[in-house]
């Protein structure tokens, strides 16, 4: 059975999905991680908020109040559920407006990203047996030692 968590955690606000602009040069979705998001959030709940920034420009004109900065595989999740909001924390931009600190927690999704995909990439390598990996290996390793 399903749990839900009526109130949104501290410090998040529950936004409307249509209300947030999604870029579309944001990295390519993973099916799977999303299908595994949605799963832990309709068993737990959107435990992560994701990030997001007011939204500015030809964005606003659109009639959007947000750009989504961070959090593109929970908001696609969350999406799948049909959920209507997405609890979320607006990161206003910086006193000078240059959007350093969004880029910055932007680049600390990429990073916690790129992680997940290598761990994902090289678990199987780790877990080979024997036979596998040295088979593996020596694919790899030829013509990269002359005798």
């Amino acid at each position: 059975m399903a749990t839900t968590f009526p109130t949104t955690p501290a410090g998040t606000t529950a936004v409307a999905l249509e209300k947030i602009h999604v870029s579309a040069n944001v990295r390519e979705l993973d099916p799977d991680h999303v299908d595994a998001l949605a799963g832990s959030i309709a068993l737990q709940g959107q435990l992560v908020p994701v990030l997001i920034g007011p939204a500015e420009g030809e964005v606003a004109d659109q009639g959007f109040e947000f750009e989504l900065v961070a959090g593109f595989h929970r908001y696609a999740a969350v999406a799948k559920l049909q959920h209507g909001a997405i609890d979320a924390v607006l990161r206003e931009r910086d006193e000078d407006g240059d959007g350093a600190e969004v880029a910055a927690a932007c680049a600390t999704e990429n990073i916690a990203s790129c992680r997940r995909r290598h761990d994902a990439i090289n678990a199987d390598h780790v877990v080979m047996p024997i036979p596998t990996a040295e088979a593996w290996f020596a694919g790899r390793t030829e013509g990269l030692m002359s005798a």
